[in-house]
Order: C-alpha cells, then structure tokens, then sequence
C-alpha cells in the first residue's frame, strides 16, 4: 500500500541512496539537520507520516512492507543505506530483511537510539511528553501531562517562530500519530534480523530508557552480530543543530567503513601461493 510517506530531501549525483525513516512522531524535519554534513554526492530521502494509517496495516510489518513498496516505485532497495531514528529502526530492520528476501540487499542498516519494538512498547512515557521532548521541553516536567506538553511544545514553537502563533490544539495531529505508531510496536512483529550490516548508534546524553540494556533489545535480534556506536545529544537532540555534525560524520564514517571491507573482500593476496 503506497501511502505517498517517500520525500526526496536532496537528489545526489550518484547512485548511492539514503533513506531515512522517521520516529513514532511521523516527522523527517529532524533529518533535515543533516543535509549539511553529509557527502553531497548522495541521493537523500526521506519517510513522513503526517497521519496515521488506516487499522489494518498498524503494525511494524506492515508499515514496512508499505514502505518498502514505495521506495522500490522510485529506487531499487538494492545497495540502499537504511537509517531509522527511534521507532524507525525496528521498520528500517524489517525493510531490510523483506527487500533481502526479494533479492534486493541494502548495503547497510543504522539505528539511531533505536530499541526493538518489545522494548518501546514498554516504555512508560506519554506520547505528548514525547512529542514536547522534541523542542526541548523537559520530559520529567510534563510526562503524564498531556495538556501541559502540548502547551509547553507550542510555547518553544512560538519564541522560536515569532508570529507562528501555534496553539496546542494545532499539534494534537502529532499525539494521534504517535499513538498508532505506538499502537504498531504492540503489534506482533517478527523479531527477525536482516543480513545487512547493522549498526546501533546510541546517544551517548540518554536516561530514559529506563535501565534497559545498552543494545535496546537488538542483541536477541541480532546476537554479536550488531555493531554498537555512540554519538552526542539525548534520545530526541542527537540531530538537533548543535548534534548534527557529529552524527553525520559518524554515519559518513560508518559508511565509509563499509566501502573499506567490500575493498578487502575484492583484494587477494597471491603472493604466499606457490605454482605447482
């Protein structure tokens, strides 16, 4: 089901793609951020939900074969960078495997601050205090307050835009889709991993996760197979302006190190080979 979710955020002069997927908010203004810092040769897009979808298909299996769906309209998965933020990575990971099975790999997975769907699903705090968290406001101060978060996000929303006179009314749409998107960590989902490389990027400023474990749940997923990385910033400002930098050249890198290891594979060393 193509529900027209694809942005393209800068068209590359290659044909090495990224594509970002957005947290349970729905929103790819964050990734934004990164445009800046990352190599201008490559092709940029990005997912947004700018409502929830329709029942049947709430559940991170179904979004990604939504996903997926769009993206092969405009590029083929094959070779792709997947890079999911949050809620994101669990759809990225399973994109990931869904295009493999149809004999298209990604190149790569990223996950950032990313915890499987097991473990969102149990974290406690209200969609409202996240949504605020993103502009800023103190999660402690207004979790399981939604009318106080929805008040303090617009009030950063308007010093930050004088004259944007956004109300919390306005940003109630956001609420309703991290709710389904919540609603879709509940669902049953596979719990199976994809053979690409696949990288956690943990930020490094986060408490909030309750004291799970480092890896978010993916080592049940992935085993000593997922490689753990760590950048600036909390769960919702390793992105933000000041971030930015720093989490692009780690991705840069990431990446870069991938070309490195396809290099090595290629290169056989002959010369401890005797003739016969």
């Amino acid at each position: 089901m193509n529900r027209g979710n694809l942005l393209l955020l800068r068209q590359g002069s290659t044909d090495h793609t990224m594509v970002f997927v957005h947290p349970a908010g729905g929103s790819a203004g964050g990734f934004r951020q990164l445009l800046a810092h990352l190599d201008t040769t490559w092709t940029l897009l990005a997912y947004e939900a700018i409502e929830p979808g329709p029942p049947e298909r709430c559940s991170v299996p179904a979004i990604a074969e939504d996903y997926l769906e769009e993206l092969t309209a405009s590029v083929s998965p094959a070779g792709v960078v997947l890079v999911g933020w949050s809620f994101g990575g669990a759809v990225a990971v399973e994109m990931a495997r869904l295009a493999e099975a149809g004999g298209h790999p990604p190149k790569a997975v990223i996950l950032l601050d990313s915890s499987t769907p097991k473990v969102l699903a149990q974290q406690g705090r209200s969609p409202a205090a996240e949504m605020a968290a993103l502009f800023g406001v103190d999660v402690a101060a207004v979790d399981g307050k939604e009318t106080t978060a929805l008040d303090e996000a617009a009030a950063v929303i308007n010093r930050a835009s004088p004259g944007a006179g956004i109300t919390a009314q306005e940003l109630r749409p956001f609420v309703d889709i991290f709710h389904w998107h919540l609603d879709a960590a509940r669902h049953p989902w596979p719990g199976l991993p994809c053979a690409a490389p696949t990288f956690l990027v943990r930020a490094a400023d986060e408490e909030g996760w309750r004291g799970e474990r480092g890896d978010l749940g993916w080592s049940a997923v992935f085993g000593d197979r997922l490689e753990l990385r760590s950048t600036p910033g909390t769960h919702h400002s390793l992105i933000a302006t000041e971030n930015a930098p720093a989490l692009a050249h780690l991705i840069r890198e990431t990446v870069a190190g991938l070309n490195r290891r396809r290099e090595d594979r290629q290169t056989v060393d002959f010369s401890r080979l005797h003739s016969t």
